[in-house]
């Protein structure tokens, strides 16, 4: 990013709610900006106290809906960048997500058009594009990132779609990675990986509408019975502790904890301890998204149950062999795919070092390529 740019950035994201995704993402664009020099860095959240500590004094705060309009005017004048920090930000919503299908990319492209009339750059950056399954969709969609300057994706299908079906300008568009990888603190020294048979597993309550949800928790619930018949310790990685009232933690405490036949414990961890948190780890059994990268960063040998189209994208561009698509879901499946990856763990955290290693050079040269050249 160019120097002269001085008047700051304001940074676009589900901050403060508690997710750890967010959280890493949100961390690593602070860090970013700070480093390129940017004085005045803007973030909204839900709420200000979930800001994690170690950026609180990089960034000005300002609550994402409780906020005035007047106040949001002051934020955009303030600033030459309105920056999307990373996400599935253009999808059509999930009915358990407690949302409406549209209600987010609407707001999302009313805000475009609005702050490109105030001469402002938009900036798309690391970002996916989900579930888009009407045509009402795709067109808000286009429409908003039509009004972006630059919006870099953080997988190929992502991008696919975007020059291939809403058919815009390559131009504008570029295939980069996952926001977590333009910073390099979360990397694992590849010599400190400790050998372990504790098992981290990650499952969550919003599902597509089309699953059914009974068998999907009796098939964890099996497994991670299995997993303990077997000799395994596990632990229950929450990577959403609280906002959302179906979060991680309370899904399991709810839905899989009273029908396990042992006990689990529950970590909550933040983007000051979770590395150390998967250096303990020998395996994983993840479905988000940054549950996945944070295996891959610190050479945990995981399993990716694929749950929407941002893990099936990943999976598929690291060319990673094992992973449950959630349509396929059952305890067979997750058996049969955490044997395989057992059994090859050795190769797999080889084979996570080199993609790690070619994640950070196509971040740097992202950098190096697009954002200087805004």
């Amino acid at each position: 990013m160019k120097k002269k740019l001085v008047n700051g950035v304001l940074i676009i994201g589900s901050f403060g709610q508690t997710n750890l995704g967010d959280d890493l993402l949100m961390c690593n664009f602070v860090d970013y900006f700070s480093k390129k020099g940017i004085k005045k860095i803007f973030v909204n959240a839900n709420n200000s106290f979930n800001i994690p500590n170690s950026i609180q004094n990089k960034v000005v705060v300002f609550n994402t809906y409780k906020s005035s309009i007047i106040t949001w005017l002051k934020v955009i004048f303030s600033v030459d960048f309105i920056v999307y920090g990373g996400g599935t930000i253009y999808k059509e919503l999930y009915k358990s997500t407690g949302r409406r299908k549209y209600s987010v990319i609407i707001l999302i492209c009313l805000f475009n058009i609005f702050t490109r009339i105030l001469n402002k750059k938009i900036v798309n950056c690391c970002i996916g594009i989900g579930s888009v399954k009407t045509r009402i969709g795709k067109i808000i969609i286009y429409i908003s990132l039509f009004f972006s300057n630059l919006t870099i994706f953080r997988d190929s299908g992502s991008y696919s779609y975007a020059v291939n079906d809403l058919k815009l300008s390559k131009e504008r568009v570029f295939l980069g990675v996952d926001g977590l990888f333009i910073d390099k603190r979360w990397r694992m020294d590849r010599y400190k990986k400790v050998k372990s048979k504790k098992v981290g597993v990650n499952f969550l309550s919003d599902i597509p509408d089309w699953i059914n949800e009974e068998d999907y928790i009796n098939s964890i619930v099996l497994f991670i019975d299995y997993l303990k018949f077997s000799g395994y310790e596990l632990v229950f990685v929450s990577f959403q502790k609280a906002y959302n009232k179906n979060n991680d933690t309370v899904f399991f405490n709810e839905k899989i904890r009273p029908r396990v036949k042992f006990e689990i414990d529950v970590l909550e961890p933040g983007v000051d301890n979770v590395v150390s948190i998967y250096n303990d780890i020998g395996y994983f059994i993840g479905m988000r998204l940054h549950s996945l990268i944070l295996s891959t960063v610190t050479y945990t040998p995981f399993v990716a149950v694929n749950y929407d189209k941002k893990c099936k994208n990943y999976i598929n561009d690291i060319r990673y062999e094992y992973s449950v698509d959630l349509e396929d879901i059952s305890f067979d499946a997750l058996r049969r795919e955490f044997e395989a990856m057992k059994n090859n763990s050795k190769e797999i955290s080889k084979q996570l070092v080199q993609i790690t290693d070619f994640q950070y050079e196509i971040a740097y040269n992202m950098d190096k390529e697009y954002f200087n050249n805004i």
